[in-house]
């Protein structure tokens, strides 16, 4: 009984503050959700923009691969006449880059769209993962 009587107080004490906690845990669900989706949706929209910079570096490396007339010689790669030394490591490089960026670019797309268009459905799939 003495125990019971001591216990009284600190019970009370820990409904108490259960109770605030849950309060303060549903009034701020709403801004939780706010962060999240923005969070995720910035997230997303980085890789995408990644996915375009690696998609796109097969143009930008082009006119930068080495020529020296000295080490050169041509030959038919894929239809195009291309340098041995340079070009073929360049066009293997920017062709993987090129792949790689738009599959992470339309991952991504898909993503993005999906937070804006779905929430809900978005949130869930998160969430059962």
């Amino acid at each position: 009984m003495d125990l019971e009587k001591k216990l009284q107080p600190i019970i009370e004490k820990a409904i108490e503050a259960a109770e605030k906690t849950g309060d303060f845990v549903i009034e701020q669900a709403p801004l939780v959700l706010q962060e999240f989706y923005a969070w995720h949706l910035a997230e997303h929209i980085f890789y995408l923009i990644i996915g375009l910079f690696l998609s796109s570096l097969i143009f930008i490396a082009k006119p930068f691969i080495p020529y020296e007339e000295d080490k050169r010689w041509t030959m038919n790669f894929l239809g195009k006449q291309v340098e041995q030394d340079y070009a073929i490591p360049a066009y293997v490089f920017g062709g993987g880059a090129f792949v790689v960026g738009v599959i992470m670019f339309f991952i991504n797309l898909l993503i993005v769209t999906k937070i804006i268009i779905a929430p809900r459905l978005y949130l869930i799939e998160y969430f059962m993962k």
